[in-house]
């Protein structure tokens, strides 16, 4: 379960970013399609998210120690790195 949350949080950063960069520079349909297209695809893969996450676990009220070490924290190294790596290549194309 450690290593599908810090994979699934990696591509989830990933595809989140691909909804800013569409939502950022949409100025027609693809610019919508792209939003769009993103955000199922999150949902759809099963990505993992460290604030969505939070929130799934704030309102069952199951939140333990051993849920935080086994699923936030995980999600949360994993979303730091797919953003920076995600970063790195944004400005390497520029």
């Amino acid at each position: 379960m450690l290593q599908l949350s810090f994979s699934g949080a990696i591509t989830g950063m990933w595809i989140g970013l691909g909804v800013i960069i569409f939502n950022v520079r949409k100025k027609d349909v693809i610019g919508y399609c792209g939003v769009i297209v993103c955000t199922l695809a999150f949902v759809i893969f099963g990505t993992e998210h460290v604030v969505a996450n939070a929130y799934y676990l704030a309102t069952s009220k199951t939140i333990s120690l051993f849920i935080w070490f086994k699923l936030l924290v995980p999600s949360l190294i994993g979303n730091i790195i797919g953003g920076i790596l995600t970063g790195k290549v944004l400005k390497g194309q520029q």
